[in-house]
């Protein structure tokens, strides 16, 4: 046979069952809140990432040089080169004239004292 409820154990029991019900849903939302703050830090770390990213990509273009100025820069670089080859090899040339004029003197020098000595050494000398 069932007992008779009296107002104060209706009054009892609708607390605890309402009392389990805000534990059970403050749970529910601790738990949500916790997942929505994780999922705001990963977004944020995402996001921060692809700042970071994009600060990249701005700096790359911002301070490395596009292909077409680069080859024209070098081509200059290939102008002044070849001018600075052909100064050094006029200078060379110079030098190795120079040398060769230099070197035809001692030679021809050479040749006068080899006479010399030659005529000196096939004439007599009187001797007294």
């Amino acid at each position: 046979m069932a007992t008779a409820w009296t107002t104060d154990q209706l009054k009892e029991y609708v607390d605890a069952a309402l009392e389990a019900h805000r534990r059970h849903f403050d749970a529910l939302r601790a738990a949500d809140n916790n997942a929505v703050r994780i999922a705001l830090d990963v977004s944020m770390k995402k996001h921060e990432n692809a700042n970071e990213w994009r600060q990249a990509m701005d700096d790359k273009d911002r301070l490395l040089m596009p292909r077409i100025e680069a080859e024209k820069g070098f081509a200059g670089q290939g102008e002044r080169l070849a001018a600075l080859e052909r100064r050094a090899d006029a200078r060379t040339n110079e030098r190795s004239g120079i040398h060769a004029g230099w070197s035809i003197a001692l030679a021809i020098f050479g040749l006068a004292a080899l006479a010399v000595g030659l005529v000196l050494a096939l004439t007599p000398r009187v001797v007294t």
